[in-house]
């Protein structure tokens, strides 16, 4: 155990030789009451839990909310949640106030004095009362919450400004502790006036705030540590860190604590730290504390540099000789050779040279050409297969034969002939062609080479007649000398010229209708509506004038027949043999009268009452209507936009086919 504590004590000899400063005591920090706050890197005390903060202040804001003043926070953990939120600050009447949000306990003695003021909140929840506040080492103000405490797990603890960015503290701040035990009031008061020595049980948190010099130039020293059971660090914002505010200035004058050292250390690879006896790899901060032979401890903080040896490795190809350059050697045999240099942090880089030393073979490339090829060795065109020589200098410097095997091969070209009766598609394009022409693609042969082709095609189409033939009764057709005794559609292929097919069409339409004629005893009647009539004398084969409707009432007796013209058709009913009885009344019959028929436009109706509305229908002979007109009296319909073709025209109950031509 002597043989450890002298040990240590050496130890602490040496780092404090060796160390670049020592950190002051009994100094704080100054915040303006605008921006200035500490976040730290320690999470709160959470929960239900016993929690114990102090600190020194020396403010002369105003505080209190019922004089002007705006609350001031000290200390605080947590988040902003009823009951979450467990905050150290000075409210009304400038007195210090312990709140959790929701409820709070107020002091009574005004602290913004400008004097310095040691200041503690204790929270036990196993006491019967709960909260204590102590000014100056005595009690201050006591009593318990009307609200949970349930202090959040998140929210780490800062100082000098509430969680929700606002309350900013206007004073100097020094030797903050936290704790996660409720002090006693003896503790408290015991060990205000000093720093302390060593780790102490139950120590979450601890600033002292020794880490800059008082009113000088601090803008390197942007964060503070926490010397607790566990180290910490708390950020610095908002601190301008020069001058007698908004910086390190003196702090309350305390008792000898621990004394804080600062040294800086450039290592090699990795380094063993005695104080720790922990091996580091990396760059960095770190901590450790030494005991002293006064009972307090002595922080030492390493500031470490790594600087890691470099190892590399370089590849060198050489002709005859090869100098390196690293240490001014000359090596004519290939090798692998090392050498040693010494870094700016003082480590070695350690450089293998891989050498190689050889003369260069000549290279032979082979060059398939069409037609030409200059080659950019010695920018030379050849039309011809050839080999040709260059002696190069590579990029080592060393002579270097390139030899050229040059094959040039000569581009083809072809012509092809086609007559063709339809489009044609050329395999060479993947193109259809519909008209005759000259056409051209360009191949690649097994060589490479372009291979002009050329197509020279005739396109010679075949044709479609459609030929459109109306008869009366039957049609002979000259094309094939059928004859046709009804409506129908035929056709005839030949061969054209090109000798490709052509085909004719025949659409023939074959008029047929009904010539017999009804002898209705008082009077005669064509069977067929909507044609024209003319009755004649069977006996004088004379017609008879006037007598041109559908029925016909003769004035004697006699045989009769009717001619019947319908759509261009002309045809004779059988002669009918009409008694004439005496003494009857003979009366016509009102007939609907539609002409001419066929016809190129325009159909005219007679035979209606004069002042009688009707609808006239036109039909296709499928049945489907065409068109409808409404007429009163006598009119006209106009097939004149219709298609040449049979139609159905209905005016009241008669229906007649009609042809337009």
């Amino acid at each position: 155990m002597i043989a450890q504590k002298y040990f240590r004590l050496i130890l602490l000899l040496f780092f404090i030789g060796i160390s670049n400063n020592v950190l002051s005591q009994n100094a704080g920090l100054h915040f303006d009451g605008v921006d200035d706050y500490i976040m730290s890197d320690i999470p709160p005390i959470a929960g239900n839990t016993a929690k114990t903060v102090e600190a020194w202040i020396k403010t002369t804001a105003n505080s209190d909310p019922n004089n002007g003043g705006v609350q001031t926070v000290i200390v605080e953990m947590g988040t902003q949640a009823t009951g979450t939120r467990f905050t150290l600050n000075i409210l009304n009447s400038n007195a210090i106030r312990i709140e959790v949000q929701g409820n709070g306990i107020n002091g009574t003695t005004a602290v913004n004095d400008g004097l310095w003021h040691h200041v503690a909140a204790v929270y036990d929840p196993l006491a019967t009362t709960k909260v204590a506040l102590y000014l100056d080492g005595a009690l201050e103000a006591s009593g318990n919450l009307t609200t949970a405490v349930n202090t959040s797990a998140t929210g780490n603890i800062q100082i000098g400004r509430r969680c929700d960015a606002i309350h900013y503290f206007n004073g100097t701040i020094d030797e903050v502790r936290v704790w996660n035990v409720a002090r006693t009031a003896a503790q408290i008061a015991n060990n205000r006036n000093v720093e302390l020595c060593n780790a102490t049980a139950n120590l979450v948190a601890y600033f002292p705030m020794n880490e800059g010099a008082p009113g000088l130039s601090n803008s390197s020293n942007t964060n503070i540590s926490s010397y607790g059971n566990n180290y910490g660090t708390g950020v610095l914002n908002g601190f301008t860190l020069s001058g007698s505010t908004s910086n390190f200035v003196t702090g309350k004058s305390l008792g000898a604590g621990m004394t804080i050292h600062k040294i800086n250390i450039a290592k090699c690879n990795s380094y063993t730290w005695p104080v720790t006896n922990q091996t580091y790899n990396t760059s960095g901060n770190y901590i450790g504390r030494i005991a002293k032979s006064n009972g307090c401890d002595s922080i030492i903080k390493l500031n470490l540099n790594i600087t890691t040896v470099l190892r590399s490795t370089i590849n060198v190809h050489a002709c005859d000789t090869f100098t390196w350059a690293s240490n001014g050697q000359t090596y004519a045999t290939s090798g692998t050779y090392m050498d040693t240099l010494a870094t700016s942090g003082g480590c070695d880089s350690i450089v293998t040279l891989n050498l190689t030393v050889s003369p260069i073979a000549p290279t032979a490339i082979n060059v398939t050409a069409c037609d030409a090829y200059t080659w950019p060795e010695n920018n030379q065109r050849y039309t011809e297969s050839t080999q040709a020589y260059k002696m190069l200098k590579n990029v080592r410097g060393c002579d270097s034969l390139i030899i050229l095997n040059l094959t040039i091969h000569k581009k083809d070209s072809a012509h092809f002939y086609v007559n063709q009766c339809n489009p044609y598609t050329w395999n060479a394009t993947g193109l259809t062609y519909t008209k005759s022409g000259v056409y051209n693609a360009v191949l690649v042969t097994s060589y490479g080479c372009d291979s002009l082709v050329t197509l020279h095609l005739q396109i010679s189409p075949a044709f479609r007649v459609v030929q459109t033939e109306i008869a009366c009764s039957t049609f002979t057709w000259d094309k094939n000398g059928k004859v046709y005794t009804s409506s129908t559609t035929d056709s005839v292929v030949y061969k054209t010229a090109a000798n490709c097919d052509s085909i004719i069409v025949l659409d023939v339409f074959i008029i047929k209708f009904d010539v017999t004629v009804a002898n209705k005893t008082t009077y005669l009647e064509a069977n067929l509506s909507g044609a024209e009539y003319q009755w004649v004398n069977c006996f004088t084969r004379l017609p008879i004038v006037g007598a041109t409707a559908q029925t016909f009432t003769p004035t004697a007796t006699g045989t009769y027949k009717c001619l019947i013209t319908y759509l261009g058709c002309v045809d004779s009913s059988a002669c009918t043999t009409f008694v004439k009885t005496v003494g009857l009344n003979n009366t016509n019959k009102n007939n609907i009268k539609i002409y001419p028929n066929p016809t190129h436009d325009r159909v005219y109706l007679e035979g209606f009452e004069l002042h009688r509305s009707q609808t006239i229908f036109v039909y296709d002979v499928q049945g489907n209507l065409i068109l409808s007109k409404e007429i009163v009296g006598n009119g006209i319909i106009d097939l004149s936009a219709l298609a040449n073709g049979i139609y159905v025209i209905q005016a009241g109950e008669v229906f007649q086919r009609v042809a337009k031509m």
